[in-house]
């Protein structure tokens, strides 16, 4: 657990640190552009259309011979549809550049060269490509219980990619540095998840080819099988990138810029708090498959006790102290930076509520409601694009709807799932009263920096103190499924 939350803070220290230097040397414009390419490939690394989910939940070691061969073929045919796609996108790139040349200049004039952008395109869009392909081979590795060297090589692609992007930018290229090195570190992904997957006992390489026919074939089979999965990573795609192009076209490049700030400080900290939650799926899987009702209660409930434990005071903690850490950090704490921070806390906290719920929904084919949920959310997203300018809506009334349409979507899962099970067991109450507290904490947190005081809260020591005897009660009610929640999240033996 350690060598792993190592691995995780890393390389979010260091993004940390490149954020303090781009924004120091070019200001928060060209920030703002550096963010919409880090946007591009954070999604282009983590949705796809729903093949790797498909993979990681139909594979494993416990599967029989003849369906092994055919996540095999499927596998083989998702490789091959992703490498036809790139290379489409890219001849469709290139007809399309005379057209959008023009605009291009004219979007980034005095900003950045467009030259570099376009080339910075074309280095993510091949990026993409074998960061996808990779991810395959996570999924398969992962199904095997093989989750933690999967966690090794990502970091170690997160480092190289870091490396060249601090080289670059160094030498007056932050677009360009950050695309190559999201290009390098796809190719290095690729390169060890296949080797590492050709080493595995348990997933013996066919020797079987693919045409491209027969892939296009294989992928339509497996978005049939999961199709919901498929509509959940696009509902994915298109909420945040959609919420930024909203962010950059009626409110400017320098609010892009303080929306990925606030955004990476609200993840960092969260996916710290809960690092290495993602190992459970399979657990939620086989118990699934296993038809054990209780064990996924318990489950559920388990990580439920760590997730909000866990994740509730760091998370306060920066709501509290935005001002301050911004001002330390990048010496600017304007009021868009820190608003943002809270609001997209607000929705991080909510998520954790939702980690074991959504793990569950998935595992027990809950596809479509999960589809439903993600696109509740991309509604209220995409509502934005008439109504902004059409009532003029400001970037906080933006923000608002985007953590109330986010609440929405968490509230759907956990009901779902908590019906399926068909027992409210899961919300007994030394649970609720856990979530009672949680509430309290994050709301005071979230309203601290607000409040009429005649210096600021952070330094008001009677406020840290209820707020640190708050999160002493909930320690308190969480102790007993804490103690076994430790042993639930161990990560699936290696072999």
């Amino acid at each position: 657990m350690v060598s792993g939350s190592v691995r995780f803070l890393l390389p979010s220290l260091l993004y940390l640190i490149l954020y303090a230097y781009i924004i120091g040397r070019w200001g928060m414009e060209v920030f703002g552009l550096w963010s919409l390419f880090a946007a591009a490939m954070s999604y282009a690394s983590l949705a796809d259309v729903g093949l790797s989910q498909t993979l990681l939940r139909e594979g494993g070691a416990d599967i029989d011979h003849d369906k092994q061969q055919q996540l095999q073929l499927d596998h083989a045919g998702a490789v091959s549809f992703y490498v036809a796609l790139t290379a489409a996108l890219a001849v469709a790139g290139g007809a399309a550049a005379p057209l959008l040349s023009d605009n291009l200049s004219a979007s980034l004039s005095g900003i950045y060269s467009p030259g570099g952008v376009a080339v910075a395109m074309l280095l993510t869009l091949v990026g993409a490509c074998a960061k996808q392909v990779a991810k395959l081979d996570f999924a398969v590795l992962g199904a095997l219980g093989r989750n933690a060297v999967g966690f090794r090589v990502q970091t170690v692609g997160q480092l190289l990619l870091l490396a060249i992007a601090f080289g670059l930018a160094w030498l007056g290229l932050p677009v360009e540095g950050l695309a190559l090195g999201f290009l390098a570190s796809g190719f290095y992904e690729r390169v060890k998840a296949r080797a590492l997957l050709a080493s595995e006992e348990a997933w013996p390489r066919s020797g079987q080819k693919v045409s491209l026919r027969a892939a296009v074939g294989r992928v339509g089979s497996m978005i049939g099988r999961g199709k919901y999965l498929y509509a959940s990573s696009l509902g994915g795609l298109i909420r945040e990138p959609l919420f930024r192009w909203i962010v950059t076209i009626f409110y400017g490049l320098a609010y892009a810029g303080f929306f990925e700030v606030a955004l990476r400080v609200a993840k960092t900290t969260r996916e710290g708090a809960v690092f290495g939650f993602s190992a459970t799926f399979p657990y939620f899987a086989k118990l699934h498959r296993q038809g054990d009702k209780a064990g996924l209660e318990d489950l559920i409930r388990w990580t439920l006790a760590m997730a909000i434990v866990m994740g509730t005071l760091p998370l306060s903690v920066i709501m509290i102290f935005a001002d301050p850490i911004f001002h330390l950090w990048l010496g600017r704490a304007d009021a868009p930076l820190v608003v943002s921070t809270i609001a997209l806390s607000l929705w991080m906290w909510m998520t954790l509520l939702n980690i074991p719920f959504w793990y569950a929904a998935l595992a027990s084919h809950r596809d479509r409601e999960a589809a439903l949920s993600i696109w509740a959310h991309a509604a209220g997203i995409i509502l934005l694009v008439p109504f902004v300018p059409l009532i003029g809506l400001s970037y906080y009334g933006a923000l608002a709807v985007w953590v109330v349409s986010a609440l929405a979507t968490q509230v759907f899962i956990i009901f779902i799932v908590a019906r399926d099970l068909g027992s409210l067991a899961l919300f007994r109450k030394a649970m609720l009263w856990r979530l009672v507290v949680s509430v309290a904490i994050v709301t005071l947190s979230a309203a601290a920096p607000f409040l009429p005081a005649v210096e600021p809260v952070w330094r008001n020591i009677g406020f840290l103190a209820v707020m640190a005897g708050l999160y002493a009660l909930l320690i308190l009610l969480s102790r007993e499924d804490l103690l076994r929640s430790v042993r639930m999240l161990r990560p699936l033996p290696e072999r």
